[in-house]
């Protein structure tokens, strides 16, 4: 399974601008392991099942780059399962509103179910929802899990 989840990330890594739908999966902005592990494998589930090669699904670790070494579980347990720092995308490599001017982003937020003030313009973008916590987000037509 690893081999194909690290195929299928550096092929969502390869370029997206010609995809008609962009689906971010986007953890806390702690990324702290939970929120990871989850972006990376719904992102990696979305893409066996979604049945379209119109929508490449990326998963977004909410910190800069350069902030990533200080999560030491993350790094650890993603690198040892041979994930490295290049397959993943972090949210200072990614435009969102860019996307989201072109009608193309989808949002599916995972180990929270709000969306950071840094990005409540996109809330209208927000798909899904999968989270442990009690829901604080107005009920509506989006798939919370």
């Amino acid at each position: 399974m690893m081999n194909s989840l690290t195929f299928a990330m550096e092929e969502q890594s390869s370029g997206f601008q010609d995809k008609v739908e962009v689906h971010v999966v986007i953890g806390n902005e702690s990324c702290d392991l939970d929120s990871a592990v989850c972006s990376v494998v719904l992102a990696y589930f979305l893409t066996l099942t979604s049945g379209t090669k119109d929508v490449v699904f990326i998963p977004v670790l909410d910190i800069p780059q350069q902030k990533y070494h200080l999560r030491t579980e993350t790094t650890f347990l993603l690198r040892k399962h041979g994930i490295s720092d290049e397959l993943l995308t972090f949210n200072d490599q990614i435009d969102l509103d860019d996307l989201h001017r072109q009608l193309k982003l989808k949002l599916s937020l995972v180990d929270h179910n709000i969306l950071p003030q840094k990005y409540i313009r996109l809330d209208d973008c927000v798909v899904s929802v999968t989270d442990h916590r009690p829901q604080v987000r107005k009920q509506d037509n989006r798939l919370v899990s």
